[in-house]
């Protein structure tokens, strides 16, 4: 027994004395062209693919090849819609639109070091690097690489000098690792006419609370993006539900931004957000469904309770109430 004791004592020196500090975060993986078509628009989708990559993390949910491919095309509509047609965006760009229009917010970081770097990956927090594309001597670069070219860094291998990264440049980029020295010397912020080489030497810091970008009102519906979220409604869309009205608009005047309440059918299940009371709507009017044994003996299901604003709540008849 002695023996085996020992032998157990060796086994946990040998694997404390061979660990090292290592972290990767669980960062879901596109290509920048998820369909392998390396064509317009998506030769030139990296901007795009690290932006779904890293919304993808925030909101945990996978990215298989259609859904990213959905997702890419959306970011680019956006983008298209708000800020103009481009292929290259630099690092004040890319902030602008995370700031604006996703849930999520970023910040560009002056000059960092790869301690700081590798802090943000502690911290549970993937950064978006741009680069001077040739200068990270992918071997599955076309030509030498693109001038200039965004990346993913979700971890970091301090054993072997390495940052792991989502690269969105290759089908083979998931995980993949670049060493510490390349990519801080590959660093550089886009400058148009292929000069990104001469590019500053920036990173943009990605965190998942909204706190810096909390008043921005990218969609221009009179709605902070801090109020976009409680209410939930789209940050990229200034009328969520497609009634003709601003989400600032019905909030301000007591209407869900999320229902196009006057289409609502008869046989509708409605309640306000905070308020617990729960009505059927009928040709009788609004009927206060009184108690859980009433709404389940009926068989309906909460989840078919729609949300509605407290004025269209308000200005409907009261009609019998249910048992």
């Amino acid at each position: 027994m002695k023996y085996y004791y020992f032998f157990a004592v060796l086994i946990s020196f040998y694997f404390a004395a061979n660990a090292h500090a290592a972290t990767a975060l669980n960062v879901p993986f596109t290509p920048q062209s998820p369909s392998g078509e390396w064509v317009q628009p998506w030769q030139d989708a990296c901007e795009e693919s690290v932006i779904a990559m890293i919304d993808s993390f925030y909101h945990a949910e996978s990215l298989e090849r259609q859904y990213a491919e959905k997702k890419i095309q959306n970011i680019f509509l956006i983008k298209e819609h708000f800020l103009g047609y481009s292929l290259d965006e630099g690092a004040d760009t890319i902030v602008s639109f995370i700031n604006n229009f996703l849930t999520w917010e970023a910040y560009v970081v002056e000059a960092p070091t790869i301690e700081e770097i590798t802090h943000e990956m502690s911290l549970g927090r993937p950064v978006i690097l741009p680069t001077y594309g040739r200068a990270l001597k992918n071997p599955y670069f076309r030509a030498g690489g693109p001038n200039y070219h965004t990346i993913v860094i979700s971890g970091f291998d301090d054993e072997t000098q390495e940052f792991i990264t989502q690269e969105p440049g290759t089908q083979f980029g998931l995980d993949y690792r670049y060493p510490y020295a390349r990519l801080m010397e590959a660093m550089h912020d886009f400058v148009p006419g292929r000069y990104t080489e001469t590019g500053r030497k920036v990173a943009i810091f990605t965190r998942r609370q909204a706190d810096i970008s909390a008043t921005t009102d990218g969609d221009r519906d009179g709605l902070s993006k801090e109020e976009e979220l409680l209410h939930r409604t789209k940050l990229f869309h200034g009328d969520s539900d497609g009634d003709g009205y601003s989400d600032g608009v019905e909030i301000e005047f007591g209407y869900s931004p999320l229902v196009h309440e006057q289409t609502l059918p008869l046989g509708a299940l409605v309640k306000e957000r905070y308020d617990p009371r729960v009505y059927l709507l009928s040709s009788a009017g609004k009927q206060h469904i009184l108690t859980e044994a009433a709404f389940l003996g009926h068989n309906w299901v909460w989840s078919d309770i729609i949300e509605v604003g407290p004025t269209y709540l308000d200005g409907l008849k009261n009609g019998p109430s249910i048992s």
